[in-house]
């Protein structure tokens, strides 16, 4: 924000449920080139998308501003609305990561976009982190050592 500089918000504009927009949403799997998709490449819609911020906010004034694509498909091409905001104080405050409002969805082929929550992301995360404490604080607890770790070998360097 002190320095005038544009943000590009590809969080906003990147549907992770669209696999248009990342390919083909299985890890590993070939695309047509034969080229293997590892989940985080965009698609060539996906890099449309880039440089239409791009060349969009480097054709502003230089300002504090947040750019974001609102992407719709139309048969087979993607058309970009871009939404513009300041990045002040309050819309720091109020920024969430990814889409935070269900309607900037692109429609997907029954994707079940309303009913995605953040609900199994948190659930996952908690599950993960209860699992890791429970799996190496019963070693631990009876004398042993966590997984993973060789407390003799350790001490010997």
């Amino acid at each position: 924000r002190e320095l005038n500089c544009p943000v590009l918000d590809l969080s906003k504009t990147f549907d992770p449920l669209c696999e248009e927009h990342y390919g083909t949403g299985r890890i590993g799997a070939v695309n047509k080139l034969g080229v293997p998709w590892s989940g985080v490449e965009p698609s060539d819609a996906s890099c449309g998308f880039i440089a239409q911020l791009i060349a969009h906010a480097v054709s502003r004034p230089a300002s504090a501003m947040v750019y974001t694509g609102l992407p719709s498909q139309n048969g087979s091409r993607w058309k970009l609305q871009i939404k513009e905001q300041p990045n002040d104080v309050l819309y720091v405050e109020d920024y969430q990561f990814g889409i935070a409002d269900n309607s900037i969805r692109t429609p997907g082929k029954g994707d079940g976009s309303n009913d995605m929550g953040d609900s199994g992301i948190k659930s996952g995360l908690f599950l993960g982190v209860g699992l890791a404490l429970l799996l190496n604080g019963v070693p631990v607890l009876l004398g042993g050592d966590p997984l993973g770790f060789d407390r003799q070998e350790f001490e010997e360097k």
